[in-house]
């Protein structure tokens, strides 16, 4: 069941609906059931939504499917032919310090492009999916800076621990 490497665990609250087999891109889905059914789910992507459910309230999942139901079909492509762009983490940079030296050593903020190939003073963990993506003392690389933009300027999503919402620029170590 967990087919990809990036998935650790599953957890029975959490569903995850794939709204693009409706026909409904997920963060289209997610602005509609705010809007119309008082529905705020965790986060969206491209294709999918992902609600959290508490223990013992099958009315509230009830609510929920009748409101999935409920939604429009907004891309007038079949079901089977929307194009799904799966979230492919990229490769942590290499480690070039401990955590914690790295995390209280010095360090100043430069620009997106002058942080590349410098090390990390910072956690960032783009939503969705949630994961830290850069540790104190990993080297900043090109596929994690453009991955962590490309996050912060999708709809919903967001850089946790970053500098500025753009993840515009970094904070690293002043000396490597």
């Amino acid at each position: 069941m967990l087919a990809s490497p990036d998935v650790i665990a599953l957890d029975p609250l959490h569903l995850v609906v794939d709204t693009s087999s409706g026909g409904v891109p997920g963060f289209e889905a997610r602005a509609l059931l705010e809007a119309s059914s008082r529905i705020h789910v965790e986060m969206a992507t491209d294709s999918v939504i992902v609600a959290i459910v508490g223990a013992g309230s099958r009315l509230d999942a009830g609510f929920l499917v009748d409101a999935l139901h409920a939604l429009p079909e907004l891309d007038s492509k079949a079901p089977g032919e929307i194009v799904r762009q799966p979230i492919v983490l990229p490769p942590t940079g290499p480690r070039a310090r401990d955590v914690r030296e790295a995390y209280f050593a010095d360090a100043e903020v430069v620009p997106a492009a002058q942080a590349i190939g410098r090390i990390s003073g910072d956690t960032l963990a783009a939503y969705p999916p949630g994961v830290a993506n850069v540790l104190p003392g990993e080297v900043i690389t090109t596929e994690v800076v453009q991955f962590l933009q490309a996050t912060a300027q999708a709809p919903y999503g967001w850089v946790r621990g970053s500098v500025d919402a753009g993840v515009n620029h970094f904070r690293v170590l002043v000396a490597n």
